[in-house]
């Protein structure tokens, strides 16, 4: 990413994240957030940690499925490509971290950025599916609507979804045609750039070819159930490190609208995001607004310091073992 680009993300980062502050914090007393942060539980956020340690584990069992076609790989192996993703979102805007995992996978897996690519589409589609789901099953047990933008926002995160799903099955089901409408395009461009482009697609068509195993599908949606339930506790957490007792609906919805909350365009470190998906699952059931401010930033630096500390351990990791005598 050039410099130009890079302080452009960061101005409309920071500036969608300002908006984000600015709708959860009206009418907040500064005196009643302080009472709030100060009336924080402790001793829940282990329960975050676990939740944590879950989702960590299910995300890496997954990636290490998708990859495995093209390279018998287990989920150790993917925790570096992972804790890069996370690690570079904390410091650039706009989810460009993605880009790090993408490099750090070709560099130390070896595998085509093509096939990192197709793995990373079908997580995202299918943690998507879990929100969206997650999102109708907690409003349709829930008295009344967060908010009409809520349902907004989920309508177009429904139709993105729908979108990719009809392109992963394409490519899935139907390869060779997904090759000619490449090859197509790219015999349109400079040979250099069209076989790349044929290359990647390839790449693609290649790491998405393992969804037609029935065995794949289930042991992949099996480690994504697990997933979310390691969300849902992490979510939990939160809330009941700030004092907040609701229904499991509203929890359920706090997760759903925080795992959405990630689409949005945002400062580095997903500053206001968690805020603003808190506010929405929380203020209907009549939840102080400054403890929902307080769960969801306790969310937000929980994760961060999770995953530092995860990172820090998967650097280390080869070196301890180096070091012990054989």
């Amino acid at each position: 990413m050039s410099r130009t680009r890079t302080l452009v993300s960061l101005a409309l980062g920071a500036l969608a994240s300002a908006a984000y502050l600015a709708v959860v914090a009206r009418g907040m007393s500064l005196d009643a957030l302080a009472r709030a942060f100060a009336s924080v539980d402790p001793l829940p956020c282990v329960l975050y940690v676990a939740g944590f340690a879950v989702v960590m584990r299910a995300r890496a069992e997954r990636l290490a499925a998708s990859l495995a076609p093209l390279r018998p790989t287990r989920a150790a192996e993917v925790m570096p490509s992972q804790m890069a993703g996370y690690l570079a979102n904390f410091v650039l805007p706009m989810q460009a971290g993605e880009l790090a995992r993408i490099a750090v996978a070709v560099r130390g897996l070896g595998v085509p950025a093509g096939a990192m690519v197709s793995a990373m589409a079908v997580e995202r589609v299918v943690d998507l599916l879990f929100a969206l789901t997650a999102l109708a099953l907690a409003a349709a047990l829930l008295p009344a609507p967060s908010a009409p933008v809520l349902w907004q926002v989920g309508l177009v995160i429904g139709a993105a979804v729908a979108v990719a799903l009809g392109g992963l099955a394409w490519a899935t089901l139907r390869p060779d045609a997904v090759r000619r409408t490449v090859a197509a395009v790219a015999s349109r461009l400079p040979a250099g750039l069209g076989g790349m482009l044929r290359g990647q697609a390839d790449a693609c068509c290649d790491g998405l070819a393992v969804l037609r195993d029935p065995a794949f599908l289930v042991r992949y949606l099996g480690w994504s159930v697990l997933q979310w339930l390691g969300w849902v506790l992490s979510v939990a957490a939160t809330l009941q490190a700030a004092g907040i007792e609701v229904e499991a609906a509203t929890t359920v919805l706090c997760s759903a609208l925080a795992t959405l909350a990630l689409a949005l365009p945002a400062a580095p470190g997903y500053v206001g995001t968690f805020q603003l998906a808190y506010h929405w699952a929380l203020a209907p059931a009549g939840v102080d607004p400054a403890a929902g401010f307080v769960a969801a930033t306790l969310l937000q630096v929980l994760t961060i310091g999770c995953a530092l500390v995860t990172a820090a351990g998967v650097a280390l990791a080869p070196r301890i073992s180096r070091a012990r005598p054989a």
